[in-house]
């Protein structure tokens, strides 16, 4: 009797052992540094960046989280899965943060970073009340495959900071697209900015933009694309680049170039006066497609 119950015992557990091991590998498999927040459920973002983990931290996000984020630790991911939601503002101090996945909206700015280097994927900033993107201080923000729209603001807004945007979209924003001064470098690429309450981009005081590889500004309500003012410079690099707006450079110290050639200050749309500067500096007016209304071409755009 003793052998049998004991049997039995043994055959239960085992079978209870292989049931758990097999349901084991639908669980969720982390790293020592990898976390799951379902905000769906109470759970709390700033509660795992602030515990003080040894290795980097990944974090899976699931659900609207609504909290803002204050992240100073390096080696931060946050994903999300494509459904979740920040509403609130994410502030980053001096770390490595990327981010994906994720719409992120509230009562401030969307994303704000005072140095370190910051990546944001695949990232849907709507309908913050103040600019979408912000980075000051030196830090650096690179932005791909995302969305920056009606925010309160400016879409992005950079000073004494870099910028790279690439395949996105920047659009109906209650002030410029970007906004990039004091010393600001800003490169975009492949992007399209447009329907924005002022500038599609504007650089001022000492700062760069470098337009390129299939951008496209157009329809922004002042007519205005591009405009460098107080020292400040549009480049615009490839022969792909589309405007229907008007490039300008608002004072004699700024200015503007194609294939990386300086020209003097002064009005370069239409496309007459443009070819007319270009030709002036003795360069062929091939550099850029300046347009009475946005087109299609070979390359889509």
């Amino acid at each position: 009797m003793k052998r049998t119950t004991w049997l039995g015992i043994i055959l239960v557990a085992g079978g209870l052992l292989t049931g758990l091991s097999g349901d084991c590998s639908v669980w969720p498999r982390h790293s020592p540094g990898e976390r799951y927040v379902d905000c769906s459920m109470g759970e709390s973002v700033q509660e795992v960046i602030d515990t003080r983990w040894t290795a980097p931290l990944e974090i899976h996000l699931s659900g609207i989280c609504e909290e803002d984020l204050r992240i100073s630790r390096g080696d931060l991911v946050i994903n999300g899965d494509q459904e979740a939601e920040i509403v609130g503002s994410i502030t980053v101090f001096g770390a490595d943060v990327t981010i994906r996945d994720l719409t992120i909206s509230g009562p401030g700015p969307g994303v704000a970073i005072r140095r370190g280097w910051t990546r944001l994927l695949r990232v849907t900033i709507v309908e913050n009340e103040f600019d979408g993107v912000q980075a000051f201080e030196n830090g650096m923000v690179k932005i791909a495959d995302s969305v920056i729209s009606s925010n309160g603001a400016s879409g992005v807004f950079v000073q004494t900071a870099g910028l790279e945007i690439v395949d996105s979209s920047i659009s109906d924003n209650n002030l410029d697209g970007i906004l990039a001064e004091i010393g600001s470098r800003v490169m975009v690429r492949n992007t399209s900015n447009t329907g924005n309450t002022g500038v599609g981009v504007h650089v001022a005081l000492h700062s760069v933009v470098d337009i390129r590889d299939g951008a496209s500004v157009f329809g922004n309500d002042t007519g205005i694309g591009v405009l460098a003012t107080l020292d400040s410079g549009i480049r615009i690099t490839t022969n792909d680049v589309i405007f229907s707006d008007a490039l300008v450079c608002d004072d004699s110290e700024s200015s503007s170039s194609t294939t990386g050639l300086w020209l003097p200050a002064q009005l370069l749309a239409p496309a007459s006066m443009r070819a007319a500067a270009v030709a002036q500096a003795g360069q062929e007016a091939r550099a850029v497609q300046v347009v009475a209304e946005p087109k299609c071409d070979d390359r889509g755009v």
